[in-house]
């Protein structure tokens, strides 16, 4: 390793020192997988050893003699693909491309060690990985098509998967080592690591013997003993003096033993579930299968990888401080085993055998683990592991136990009862285990005697769980004395369960093929998909960057309601490296210290500071900007940069309650609202009146690519600005107005985006203005990366909304009234809240038929950053709002709530609140297909028959039918520009965010002139070129606009080829005539959206969604069992594109229903930021089913060639997995006598654990053995 790379990780180095860039950069905490490598290595056991590893968290140094692989060494355009990224390609297994090359290199590893890997292990595999776009399921199908015991090519797929191939056989099954491997069969030998390196501020050293190790640790007594450096994931620190003692044999290396396994402590945790699965192999310790699959659910592979056992251990033991305790499933497990911690004293070499429990309370400085030994239980010992979190993997505990107990008969003559994760570390319930001692398991009386002991021992965090944890504590000591039981009954044998099992995925894709229209409508591949999984395509922070950059990072205020008194930069201009700092004092005239955007040409707008002057409205404002050689650098230095505040002015503000409460609004003028019919007065005349309320929380975008610009400056004052953004057009004239400069000045250039989903809209103004005026005021180019976890706190999402209802039906349980007030969580500005309110107001409504509304709407001011679209902005909460509204009222009414939602529901020719009548109307057909192909009838007795059958696991399905109404934005541009060749580009103002926006126009200017698709590319939008003042990407319209643009680019420059058509030319022919009569065959086309046929909307997509949930009781874990959707996108221009699509965003809505929980502190500082502490869900938590139909012979008159939207509207179902949660647990609260008949109990969105329990009121009284 070269001195100079030192301090580097593996990420930094393949990226600023190479020219590869397919390993991306996201979270830098190991947690999303972007970043994903494979190194190959021969270990201190002589063995060869394949593994993932997540490059930015290791260290550079601890890479030497390693052989890394790349996405980019598997395969790429000029070499040929690898069999891989083919397969990504050919099962449509990406959108935005992100993530790609980092599930790419995760699936080789699987085969780099097994050419034919079960499916269980590919699946366990990718959720090492994170996809915000897809939904997963192609990604599985993709690999899994490598498994000899997988066949996921559904019959309609088989007929048209693509049509690049002759054979279908080609993309299933196992392949050849040859292919697998490529250039990647390089002769390996054993590498022992310079004992030392010194560079840049990082000594390095890398001993062999435990001697060694132990001088070094006299002699550094502050140094890190380092294996895999997965740590840093989640503490983050700086680290001067690392000592390697991955070398050390007595530390990596671990042993089976005829009385139990010896685990080296450098040993990684991958490689210690091997070692006890050969254990069961051997001898079948009673127990090592539960703490094998305790190992399975903690991290992630690639993290397990190289983490390893003893640096497990020692984050718990250094971490024992609430709330930034490490919760060790690990050292929860090796308590319970009661294991041995050989601990030894570098300065005596002396060792001595501690237990789990007295290491934690031992002072480790100058000591180190040397290895753990878990002796085999005896036979008549039971152990069972327990956790619960809020995502099956990758998650840290909510609560987790380790319970065991030696019996005589049923007698307990020993116990160990470990919890962990509720306290700043686990602990072992002594006074629980003493009481258990003696007692019969099958003593109801004496069980339940236990609790008031076990609850005064249960360490509890102070936090919004507490409750939940204690409750969660008392179901795992039943969930064990379950599995004592000798004769347990099958109502109760599902309970006993660790945790809800999951089939492998799988499903169908069904879709009506029109060969007439081929390409358009043809299942086709998207067009950058190989490129995107080989790493070949650029993003922002993949653009080389021009002589004389810099990078940029902001400097985030601390507090909020509070004025800047003073910013001393002092200490970040003395760091190495930096070379300047700009705050609001900087912006002076012409310049402008506004990242304000008017979007839509409204001109309602709140002004939004580029850096805070005085008040500092929310936490995390940027006050200003450091800039520095580096990106790293700049960050660090940013992060010295000391402000001063004052007091703060008023008590933060947060929720929509608590703006509420404070009587806290802005004082806008029109505020959509809406008034039908009389509703008060006939709500009095209502037989049957529901009140209640409902808030449907914040989301995070969580796009993987974290805002990103790229600021140029030009000659003549010209700027060029690399933007990852949504907005385009509007972003060139809020940069213009922040650089006191014409529109005409500025060039913004969006070649992709690693994600948007609404979050590229106006958010990307921020960074866009930040960069170009400071490329401007030094005349450099600047490179602004915002990180991850800084993009995710300090920038807007989705509105908050809280909705108070009253509603009314007649006695037959026809709607009459619905009253609603609507509040809005605007944040610290309204702008970009007027079009959610808008779109809530106008599709509150659904697919329900009602005569008389009233929705009046308040827009809330808060200290958090300005909320902003996000994908289904207005439509998501309003769709979800009516959805639990018909819940609540069928529950009141004592109606069947299918029952209940027919009778309600629009007919064809009806009028809807907003005035649009329903010309399409097929719901009815939808609903009426999904309920045959999900087998609902037979599927609701099987439910019944499973509830009948388990007490405290619990099953629903619930049916959401939603209506999405479509309203074209304004108009995009498209250049259509035909050359010589016969080859065809087009640049369009639309951005490829990941919808398949370029493969639709692609399919469609073939279509229009005749082509072959693949002679038609097309090139990154710019404004230059793209120049309608609104050129936008949002609302789902876009692929459509920009197909609307295609025709009529080529239909004129089809005029001007007709006079050279001959019967059976040849394309190029036909190309080589009009040219050579000097006809100009270049057009820029535009796509005047057609107006709405009258109302708002200029049609609706329509969708029914039908989803199956159990619910364990008893913790409050999910499985989604299935989920089956009937969309109708009329006749779809890209079927593989828009079945991804409409997968994808109902999985993203599962994830705002079911998983994302967002917290903030009492300032405003948000706490789910990150990876660590948010989790959207994994390839481990999608529906175990999922089944998808697009609906045939519905062409829609008012889309372009018969199309409708699909990138929205399928987040509108999504609450159906929550609405099944909900079922499961109010039929549970009715057969425990919980819930009289005529009541109903909601869930506040998310459906997490604690949320899902807590609503299921399980009291310990009702434990029952029988």
């Amino acid at each position: 390793i070269n001195a100079e790379y030192m301090g580097l990780s593996l990420n930094d180095f393949i990226r600023t020192k190479t020219t590869l860039t397919g390993t991306k950069h996201s979270c830098g905490q190991g947690g999303c997988g972007v970043c994903t490598v494979v190194a190959a290595f021969v270990g201190i056991d002589g063995k060869t050893k394949y593994i993932s590893l997540n490059s930015c968290l290791r260290p550079i140094a601890a890479c030497d003699g390693m052989h890394i692989t790349t996405t980019e060494g598997l395969g790429c355009s000029t070499k040929g693909y690898h069999p891989i990224q083919e397969r990504i390609s050919d099962y449509s297994a990406t959108q935005c491309g992100f993530c790609t090359p980092g599930f790419v290199m995760t699936m080789a590893e699987v085969l780099f060690n097994n050419p034919s890997p079960p499916a269980e292990v590919v699946e366990r595999a990718m959720a090492s990985n994170l996809c915000r776009c897809t939904g997963y399921r192609s990604i599985l199908e993709a690999m899994k098509s490598f498994c000899p015991d997988f066949h996921p090519l559904p019959p309609c797929r088989q007929k048209e998967l693509s049509p690049h191939l002759e054979s279908l056989e080609l993309c299933k099954g196992p392949v050849s080592k040859e292919k697998i491997f490529g250039p990647n069969v390089i002769p390996l030998q054993q590498v022992r690591p310079p004992p030392f390196y010194s560079a840049n501020g990082v000594s390095w050293y890398t001993p062999t013997t435990l001697q060694e190790l132990d001088q070094l640790i006299v002699s550094n007594p502050s140094a890190t003993l380092m294996v895999g450096n997965t740590s840093q994931g989640i503490y983050r620190t700086i680290q001067q003096s690392i000592i390697d003692i991955r070398y050390i044999p007595e530390l990596a290396l671990s042993y089976i033993h005829t009385s139990g396994v010896l685990i080296g402590a450098a040993t990684t945790i991958s490689d210690l579930i091997e070692l006890l699965q050969k254990a069961v192999q051997s001898y079948n310790p009673v127990g090592f299968p539960q703490l094998i699959e305790v190992l399975n659910h903690i991290a992630h592979p690639s993290v397990k990888n190289v983490g390893s056992v003893g640096g497990n251990l020692m984050m718990c033991h250094q971490h024992q401080t609430a709330p930034n305790a490490f919760q060790s499933d690990v050292t929860t497990a090796f308590m319970t085993f009661q294991a041995q911690l050989l601990i030894t004293t570098a300065s005596t070499k002396q060792s001595n055998t501690l237990s789990v429990e007295e290491f934690l309370d031992t002072d480790m400085t100058g000591k180190y683990i040397q290895s753990i030994y878990i002796t085999y239980p005896t036979s008549t010992s039971i152990y069972r592991a327990y956790r619960t979190s809020s995502r099956r993997v990758n998650a840290y505990s909510l609560g987790s136990a380790g319970m065991w107990v030696d019996r005589t008969g049923t007698t307990v003559t020993s116990a160990v009862i470990v919890i962990g994760c509720m306290g700043a570390r686990p602990t072992r319930m002594k006074a629980t285990e003493a009481q258990m001692k003696g007692i019969s398991c099958t003593n109801e009386a004496a069980f339940h005697n236990l609790f008031p002991t076990l609850l005064k021992e249960v360490p509890i965090p102070n936090d919004s769980h507490a409750t939940y944890r204690r409750n969660l504590a008392c179901s795992f000591l039943y969930k064990f004395f379950l599995n004592l039981q000798p004769n347990l009954s099958a109502r109760l044998q599902r309970a006993a369960l660790s945790w809800l099992p999951r089939d492998l995925s799988n499903g169908s894709q069904a879709f009506q093929p029109h060969p007439e229209e081929y390409p358009v409508g043809q299942a086709v591949p998207k067009i950058e998909a190989k490129q995107q999984a080989s790493g070949e395509l650029q993003y922002i922070d993949d653009i080389p960057l021009p002589g004389g950059a810099v990078f940029a990072a902001f400097v985030e205020a601390t507090q909020a309601n509070c004025s800047v008194v003073s910013i001393d930069p002092s200490a970040a201009l003395a760091m190495p490296g930096v070379s300047g700092f700009l705050s609001a004092k900087d912006i002076q005239a012409p310049y402008n210290n506004s990242w304000t955007v008017d979007a839509d040409g409204a001109g309602v707008v709140s002004n939004r500071p580029i850096f805070a002057d005085t008040l500092v409205s929310y936490y995390g404002q940027p006050v200003g900007m450091v800039l520095a050689d580096t990106w790293t650098n700049a960050l660090i230095a940013a992060s010295l940069v000391k402000v001063t505040y004052s007091t703060p002015t008023a008590p933060v503000i947060i929720s929509v309650d608590q703006a509420i409460a404070a009587k806290s609004f802005w004082n806008i003028q029109g505020l959509t609202t809406l008034h039908v019919g009389d509703p008060e007065n006939v709500i009095k005349t209502c037989p049957n009146v529901i009140q209640g309320s409902i808030t449907v929380p914040h989301q995070i975008h969580f796009h993987l690519e974290p805002q990103s610009c790229l600021a140029v400056p030009k000659d003549q004052n010209y700027v060029d600005l690399y933007s990852a953004t949504q907005l385009p057009g509007p972003i060139s004239a809020t940069v213009a107005n922040a650089i006191g400069t014409s529109v005409n000045k500025v060039n913004v250039i969006v070649a992709r985006c690693g994600g948007g989903y609404g979050g590229k809209l106006t958010n990307s103004a921020l960074p866009a203005c930040a960069s170009a005026v400071a490329a401007r005021l030094l005349k450099r180019p600047i490179k602004l990366i915002m990180p991850f976890s800084q993009n995710n706190a300090i920038l807007g999402k989705r509105h908050e909304m809280r909705c108070d209802y009253t509603v009314g039906t007649d006695a037959n349980g026809k709607l009459k009234a619905v009253l609603l007030d609507v509040y809005a969580n605007g944040g610290y500005g309204f702008s970009d809240g007027l079009g959610s309110i808008m779109s809530f107001v106008y599709n509150v409504d659904n697919c329900y038929n009602c005569a008389n509304w009233s929705v009046k709407t308040n827009m809330c001011k808060t200290n958090l950053p300005p909320n902003t679209a996000m994908r289904g902005p207005g439509w998501v909460p309003a769709i979800f709002v009516m959805e639990h509204i018909m819940n609540h009222m069928a529950r009141v009414i004592k109606m069947d709530e299918v029952n209940f939602r027919t009778l309600n529901l629009y007919k064809a020719g009806d009028f809807t609140p907003s005035g649009d009548q329903l010309l399409t109307w097929t719901i009815p057909d939808i609903l009426s297909q999904l309920y045959q192909s999900a087998d609902y009838q037979k599927r609701v007795a099987d439910i019944a028959t499973f509830n009948q059958s388990n007490l405290w696991n619990k099953r629903h399905m619930s049916v959401v039918p939603a209506k999405f109404g479509v309203q074209y934005n304004p108009g995009l541009s498209v250049l259509v520009n035909i050359y010589p060749d016969g080859t065809v580009n087009l640049t369009h103002g639309g951005s490829e965010i990941g919808q398949g926006i370029n493969t639709k126009a692609v399919q469609m200017c073939a279509f229009e002139l005749g082509c072959d698709m693949s002679l038609v590319s097309v090139t990154p939008t710019n404004t230059f070129v793209n120049n309608a003042p609104y050129e936008l990407t949002g609302g789902s319209t876009t692929s459509e606009l920009v197909c609307l643009g295609v025709i009529n680019a080529c239909q004129e420059l089809n005029k001007r080829l007709d006079p050279f058509r001959k019967t059976g030319i040849k394309w190029l022919d036909l190309v080589t005539a009009a040219i050579g009569a000097n006809v100009h065959l270049s057009y820029k086309g535009y796509s005047q959206a057609p107006p709405p046929p009258q109302g708002k909307f200029n049609y609706a997509s329509y969708l029914g969604c039908i989803t199956e949930v159990e619910v364990d009781i008893l913790t409050g874990e999910t499985n989604i069992v299935r989920s089956d959707i009937v969309f109708d996108c009329g006749y779809s221009l890209s079927p593989l594109v828009d079945i991804g699509q409409i997968e994808g965003g109902f999985v993203q809505g599962l994830g705002y229903y079911m998983f994302e929980e967002l917290q903030w502190d009492s300032n405003g500082k948000c706490l789910t930021a990150n990876t660590w502490d948010l989790k959207p869900p994994s390839a481990l938590d999608i529906p175990a089913t999922l089944n998808l139909t697009l609906l045939a012979n519905n062409p829609n008159k008012y889309g372009v060639m018969s199309s409708k939207a699909t990138g929205e509207p399928p987040l509108l179902a999504s609450g159906s997995g929550l609405f099944a949660c909900e079922g499961a647990i109010q039929y549970s609260l009715q057969e425990r006598g919980k819930l009289p008949p005529g009541s109903y109990v909601g869930i506040t969105p998310p459906s997490i654990p604690p949320a899902v329990q807590t609503l299921a009121s399980v009291q310990t009284s009702e434990f029952v053995f029988n």
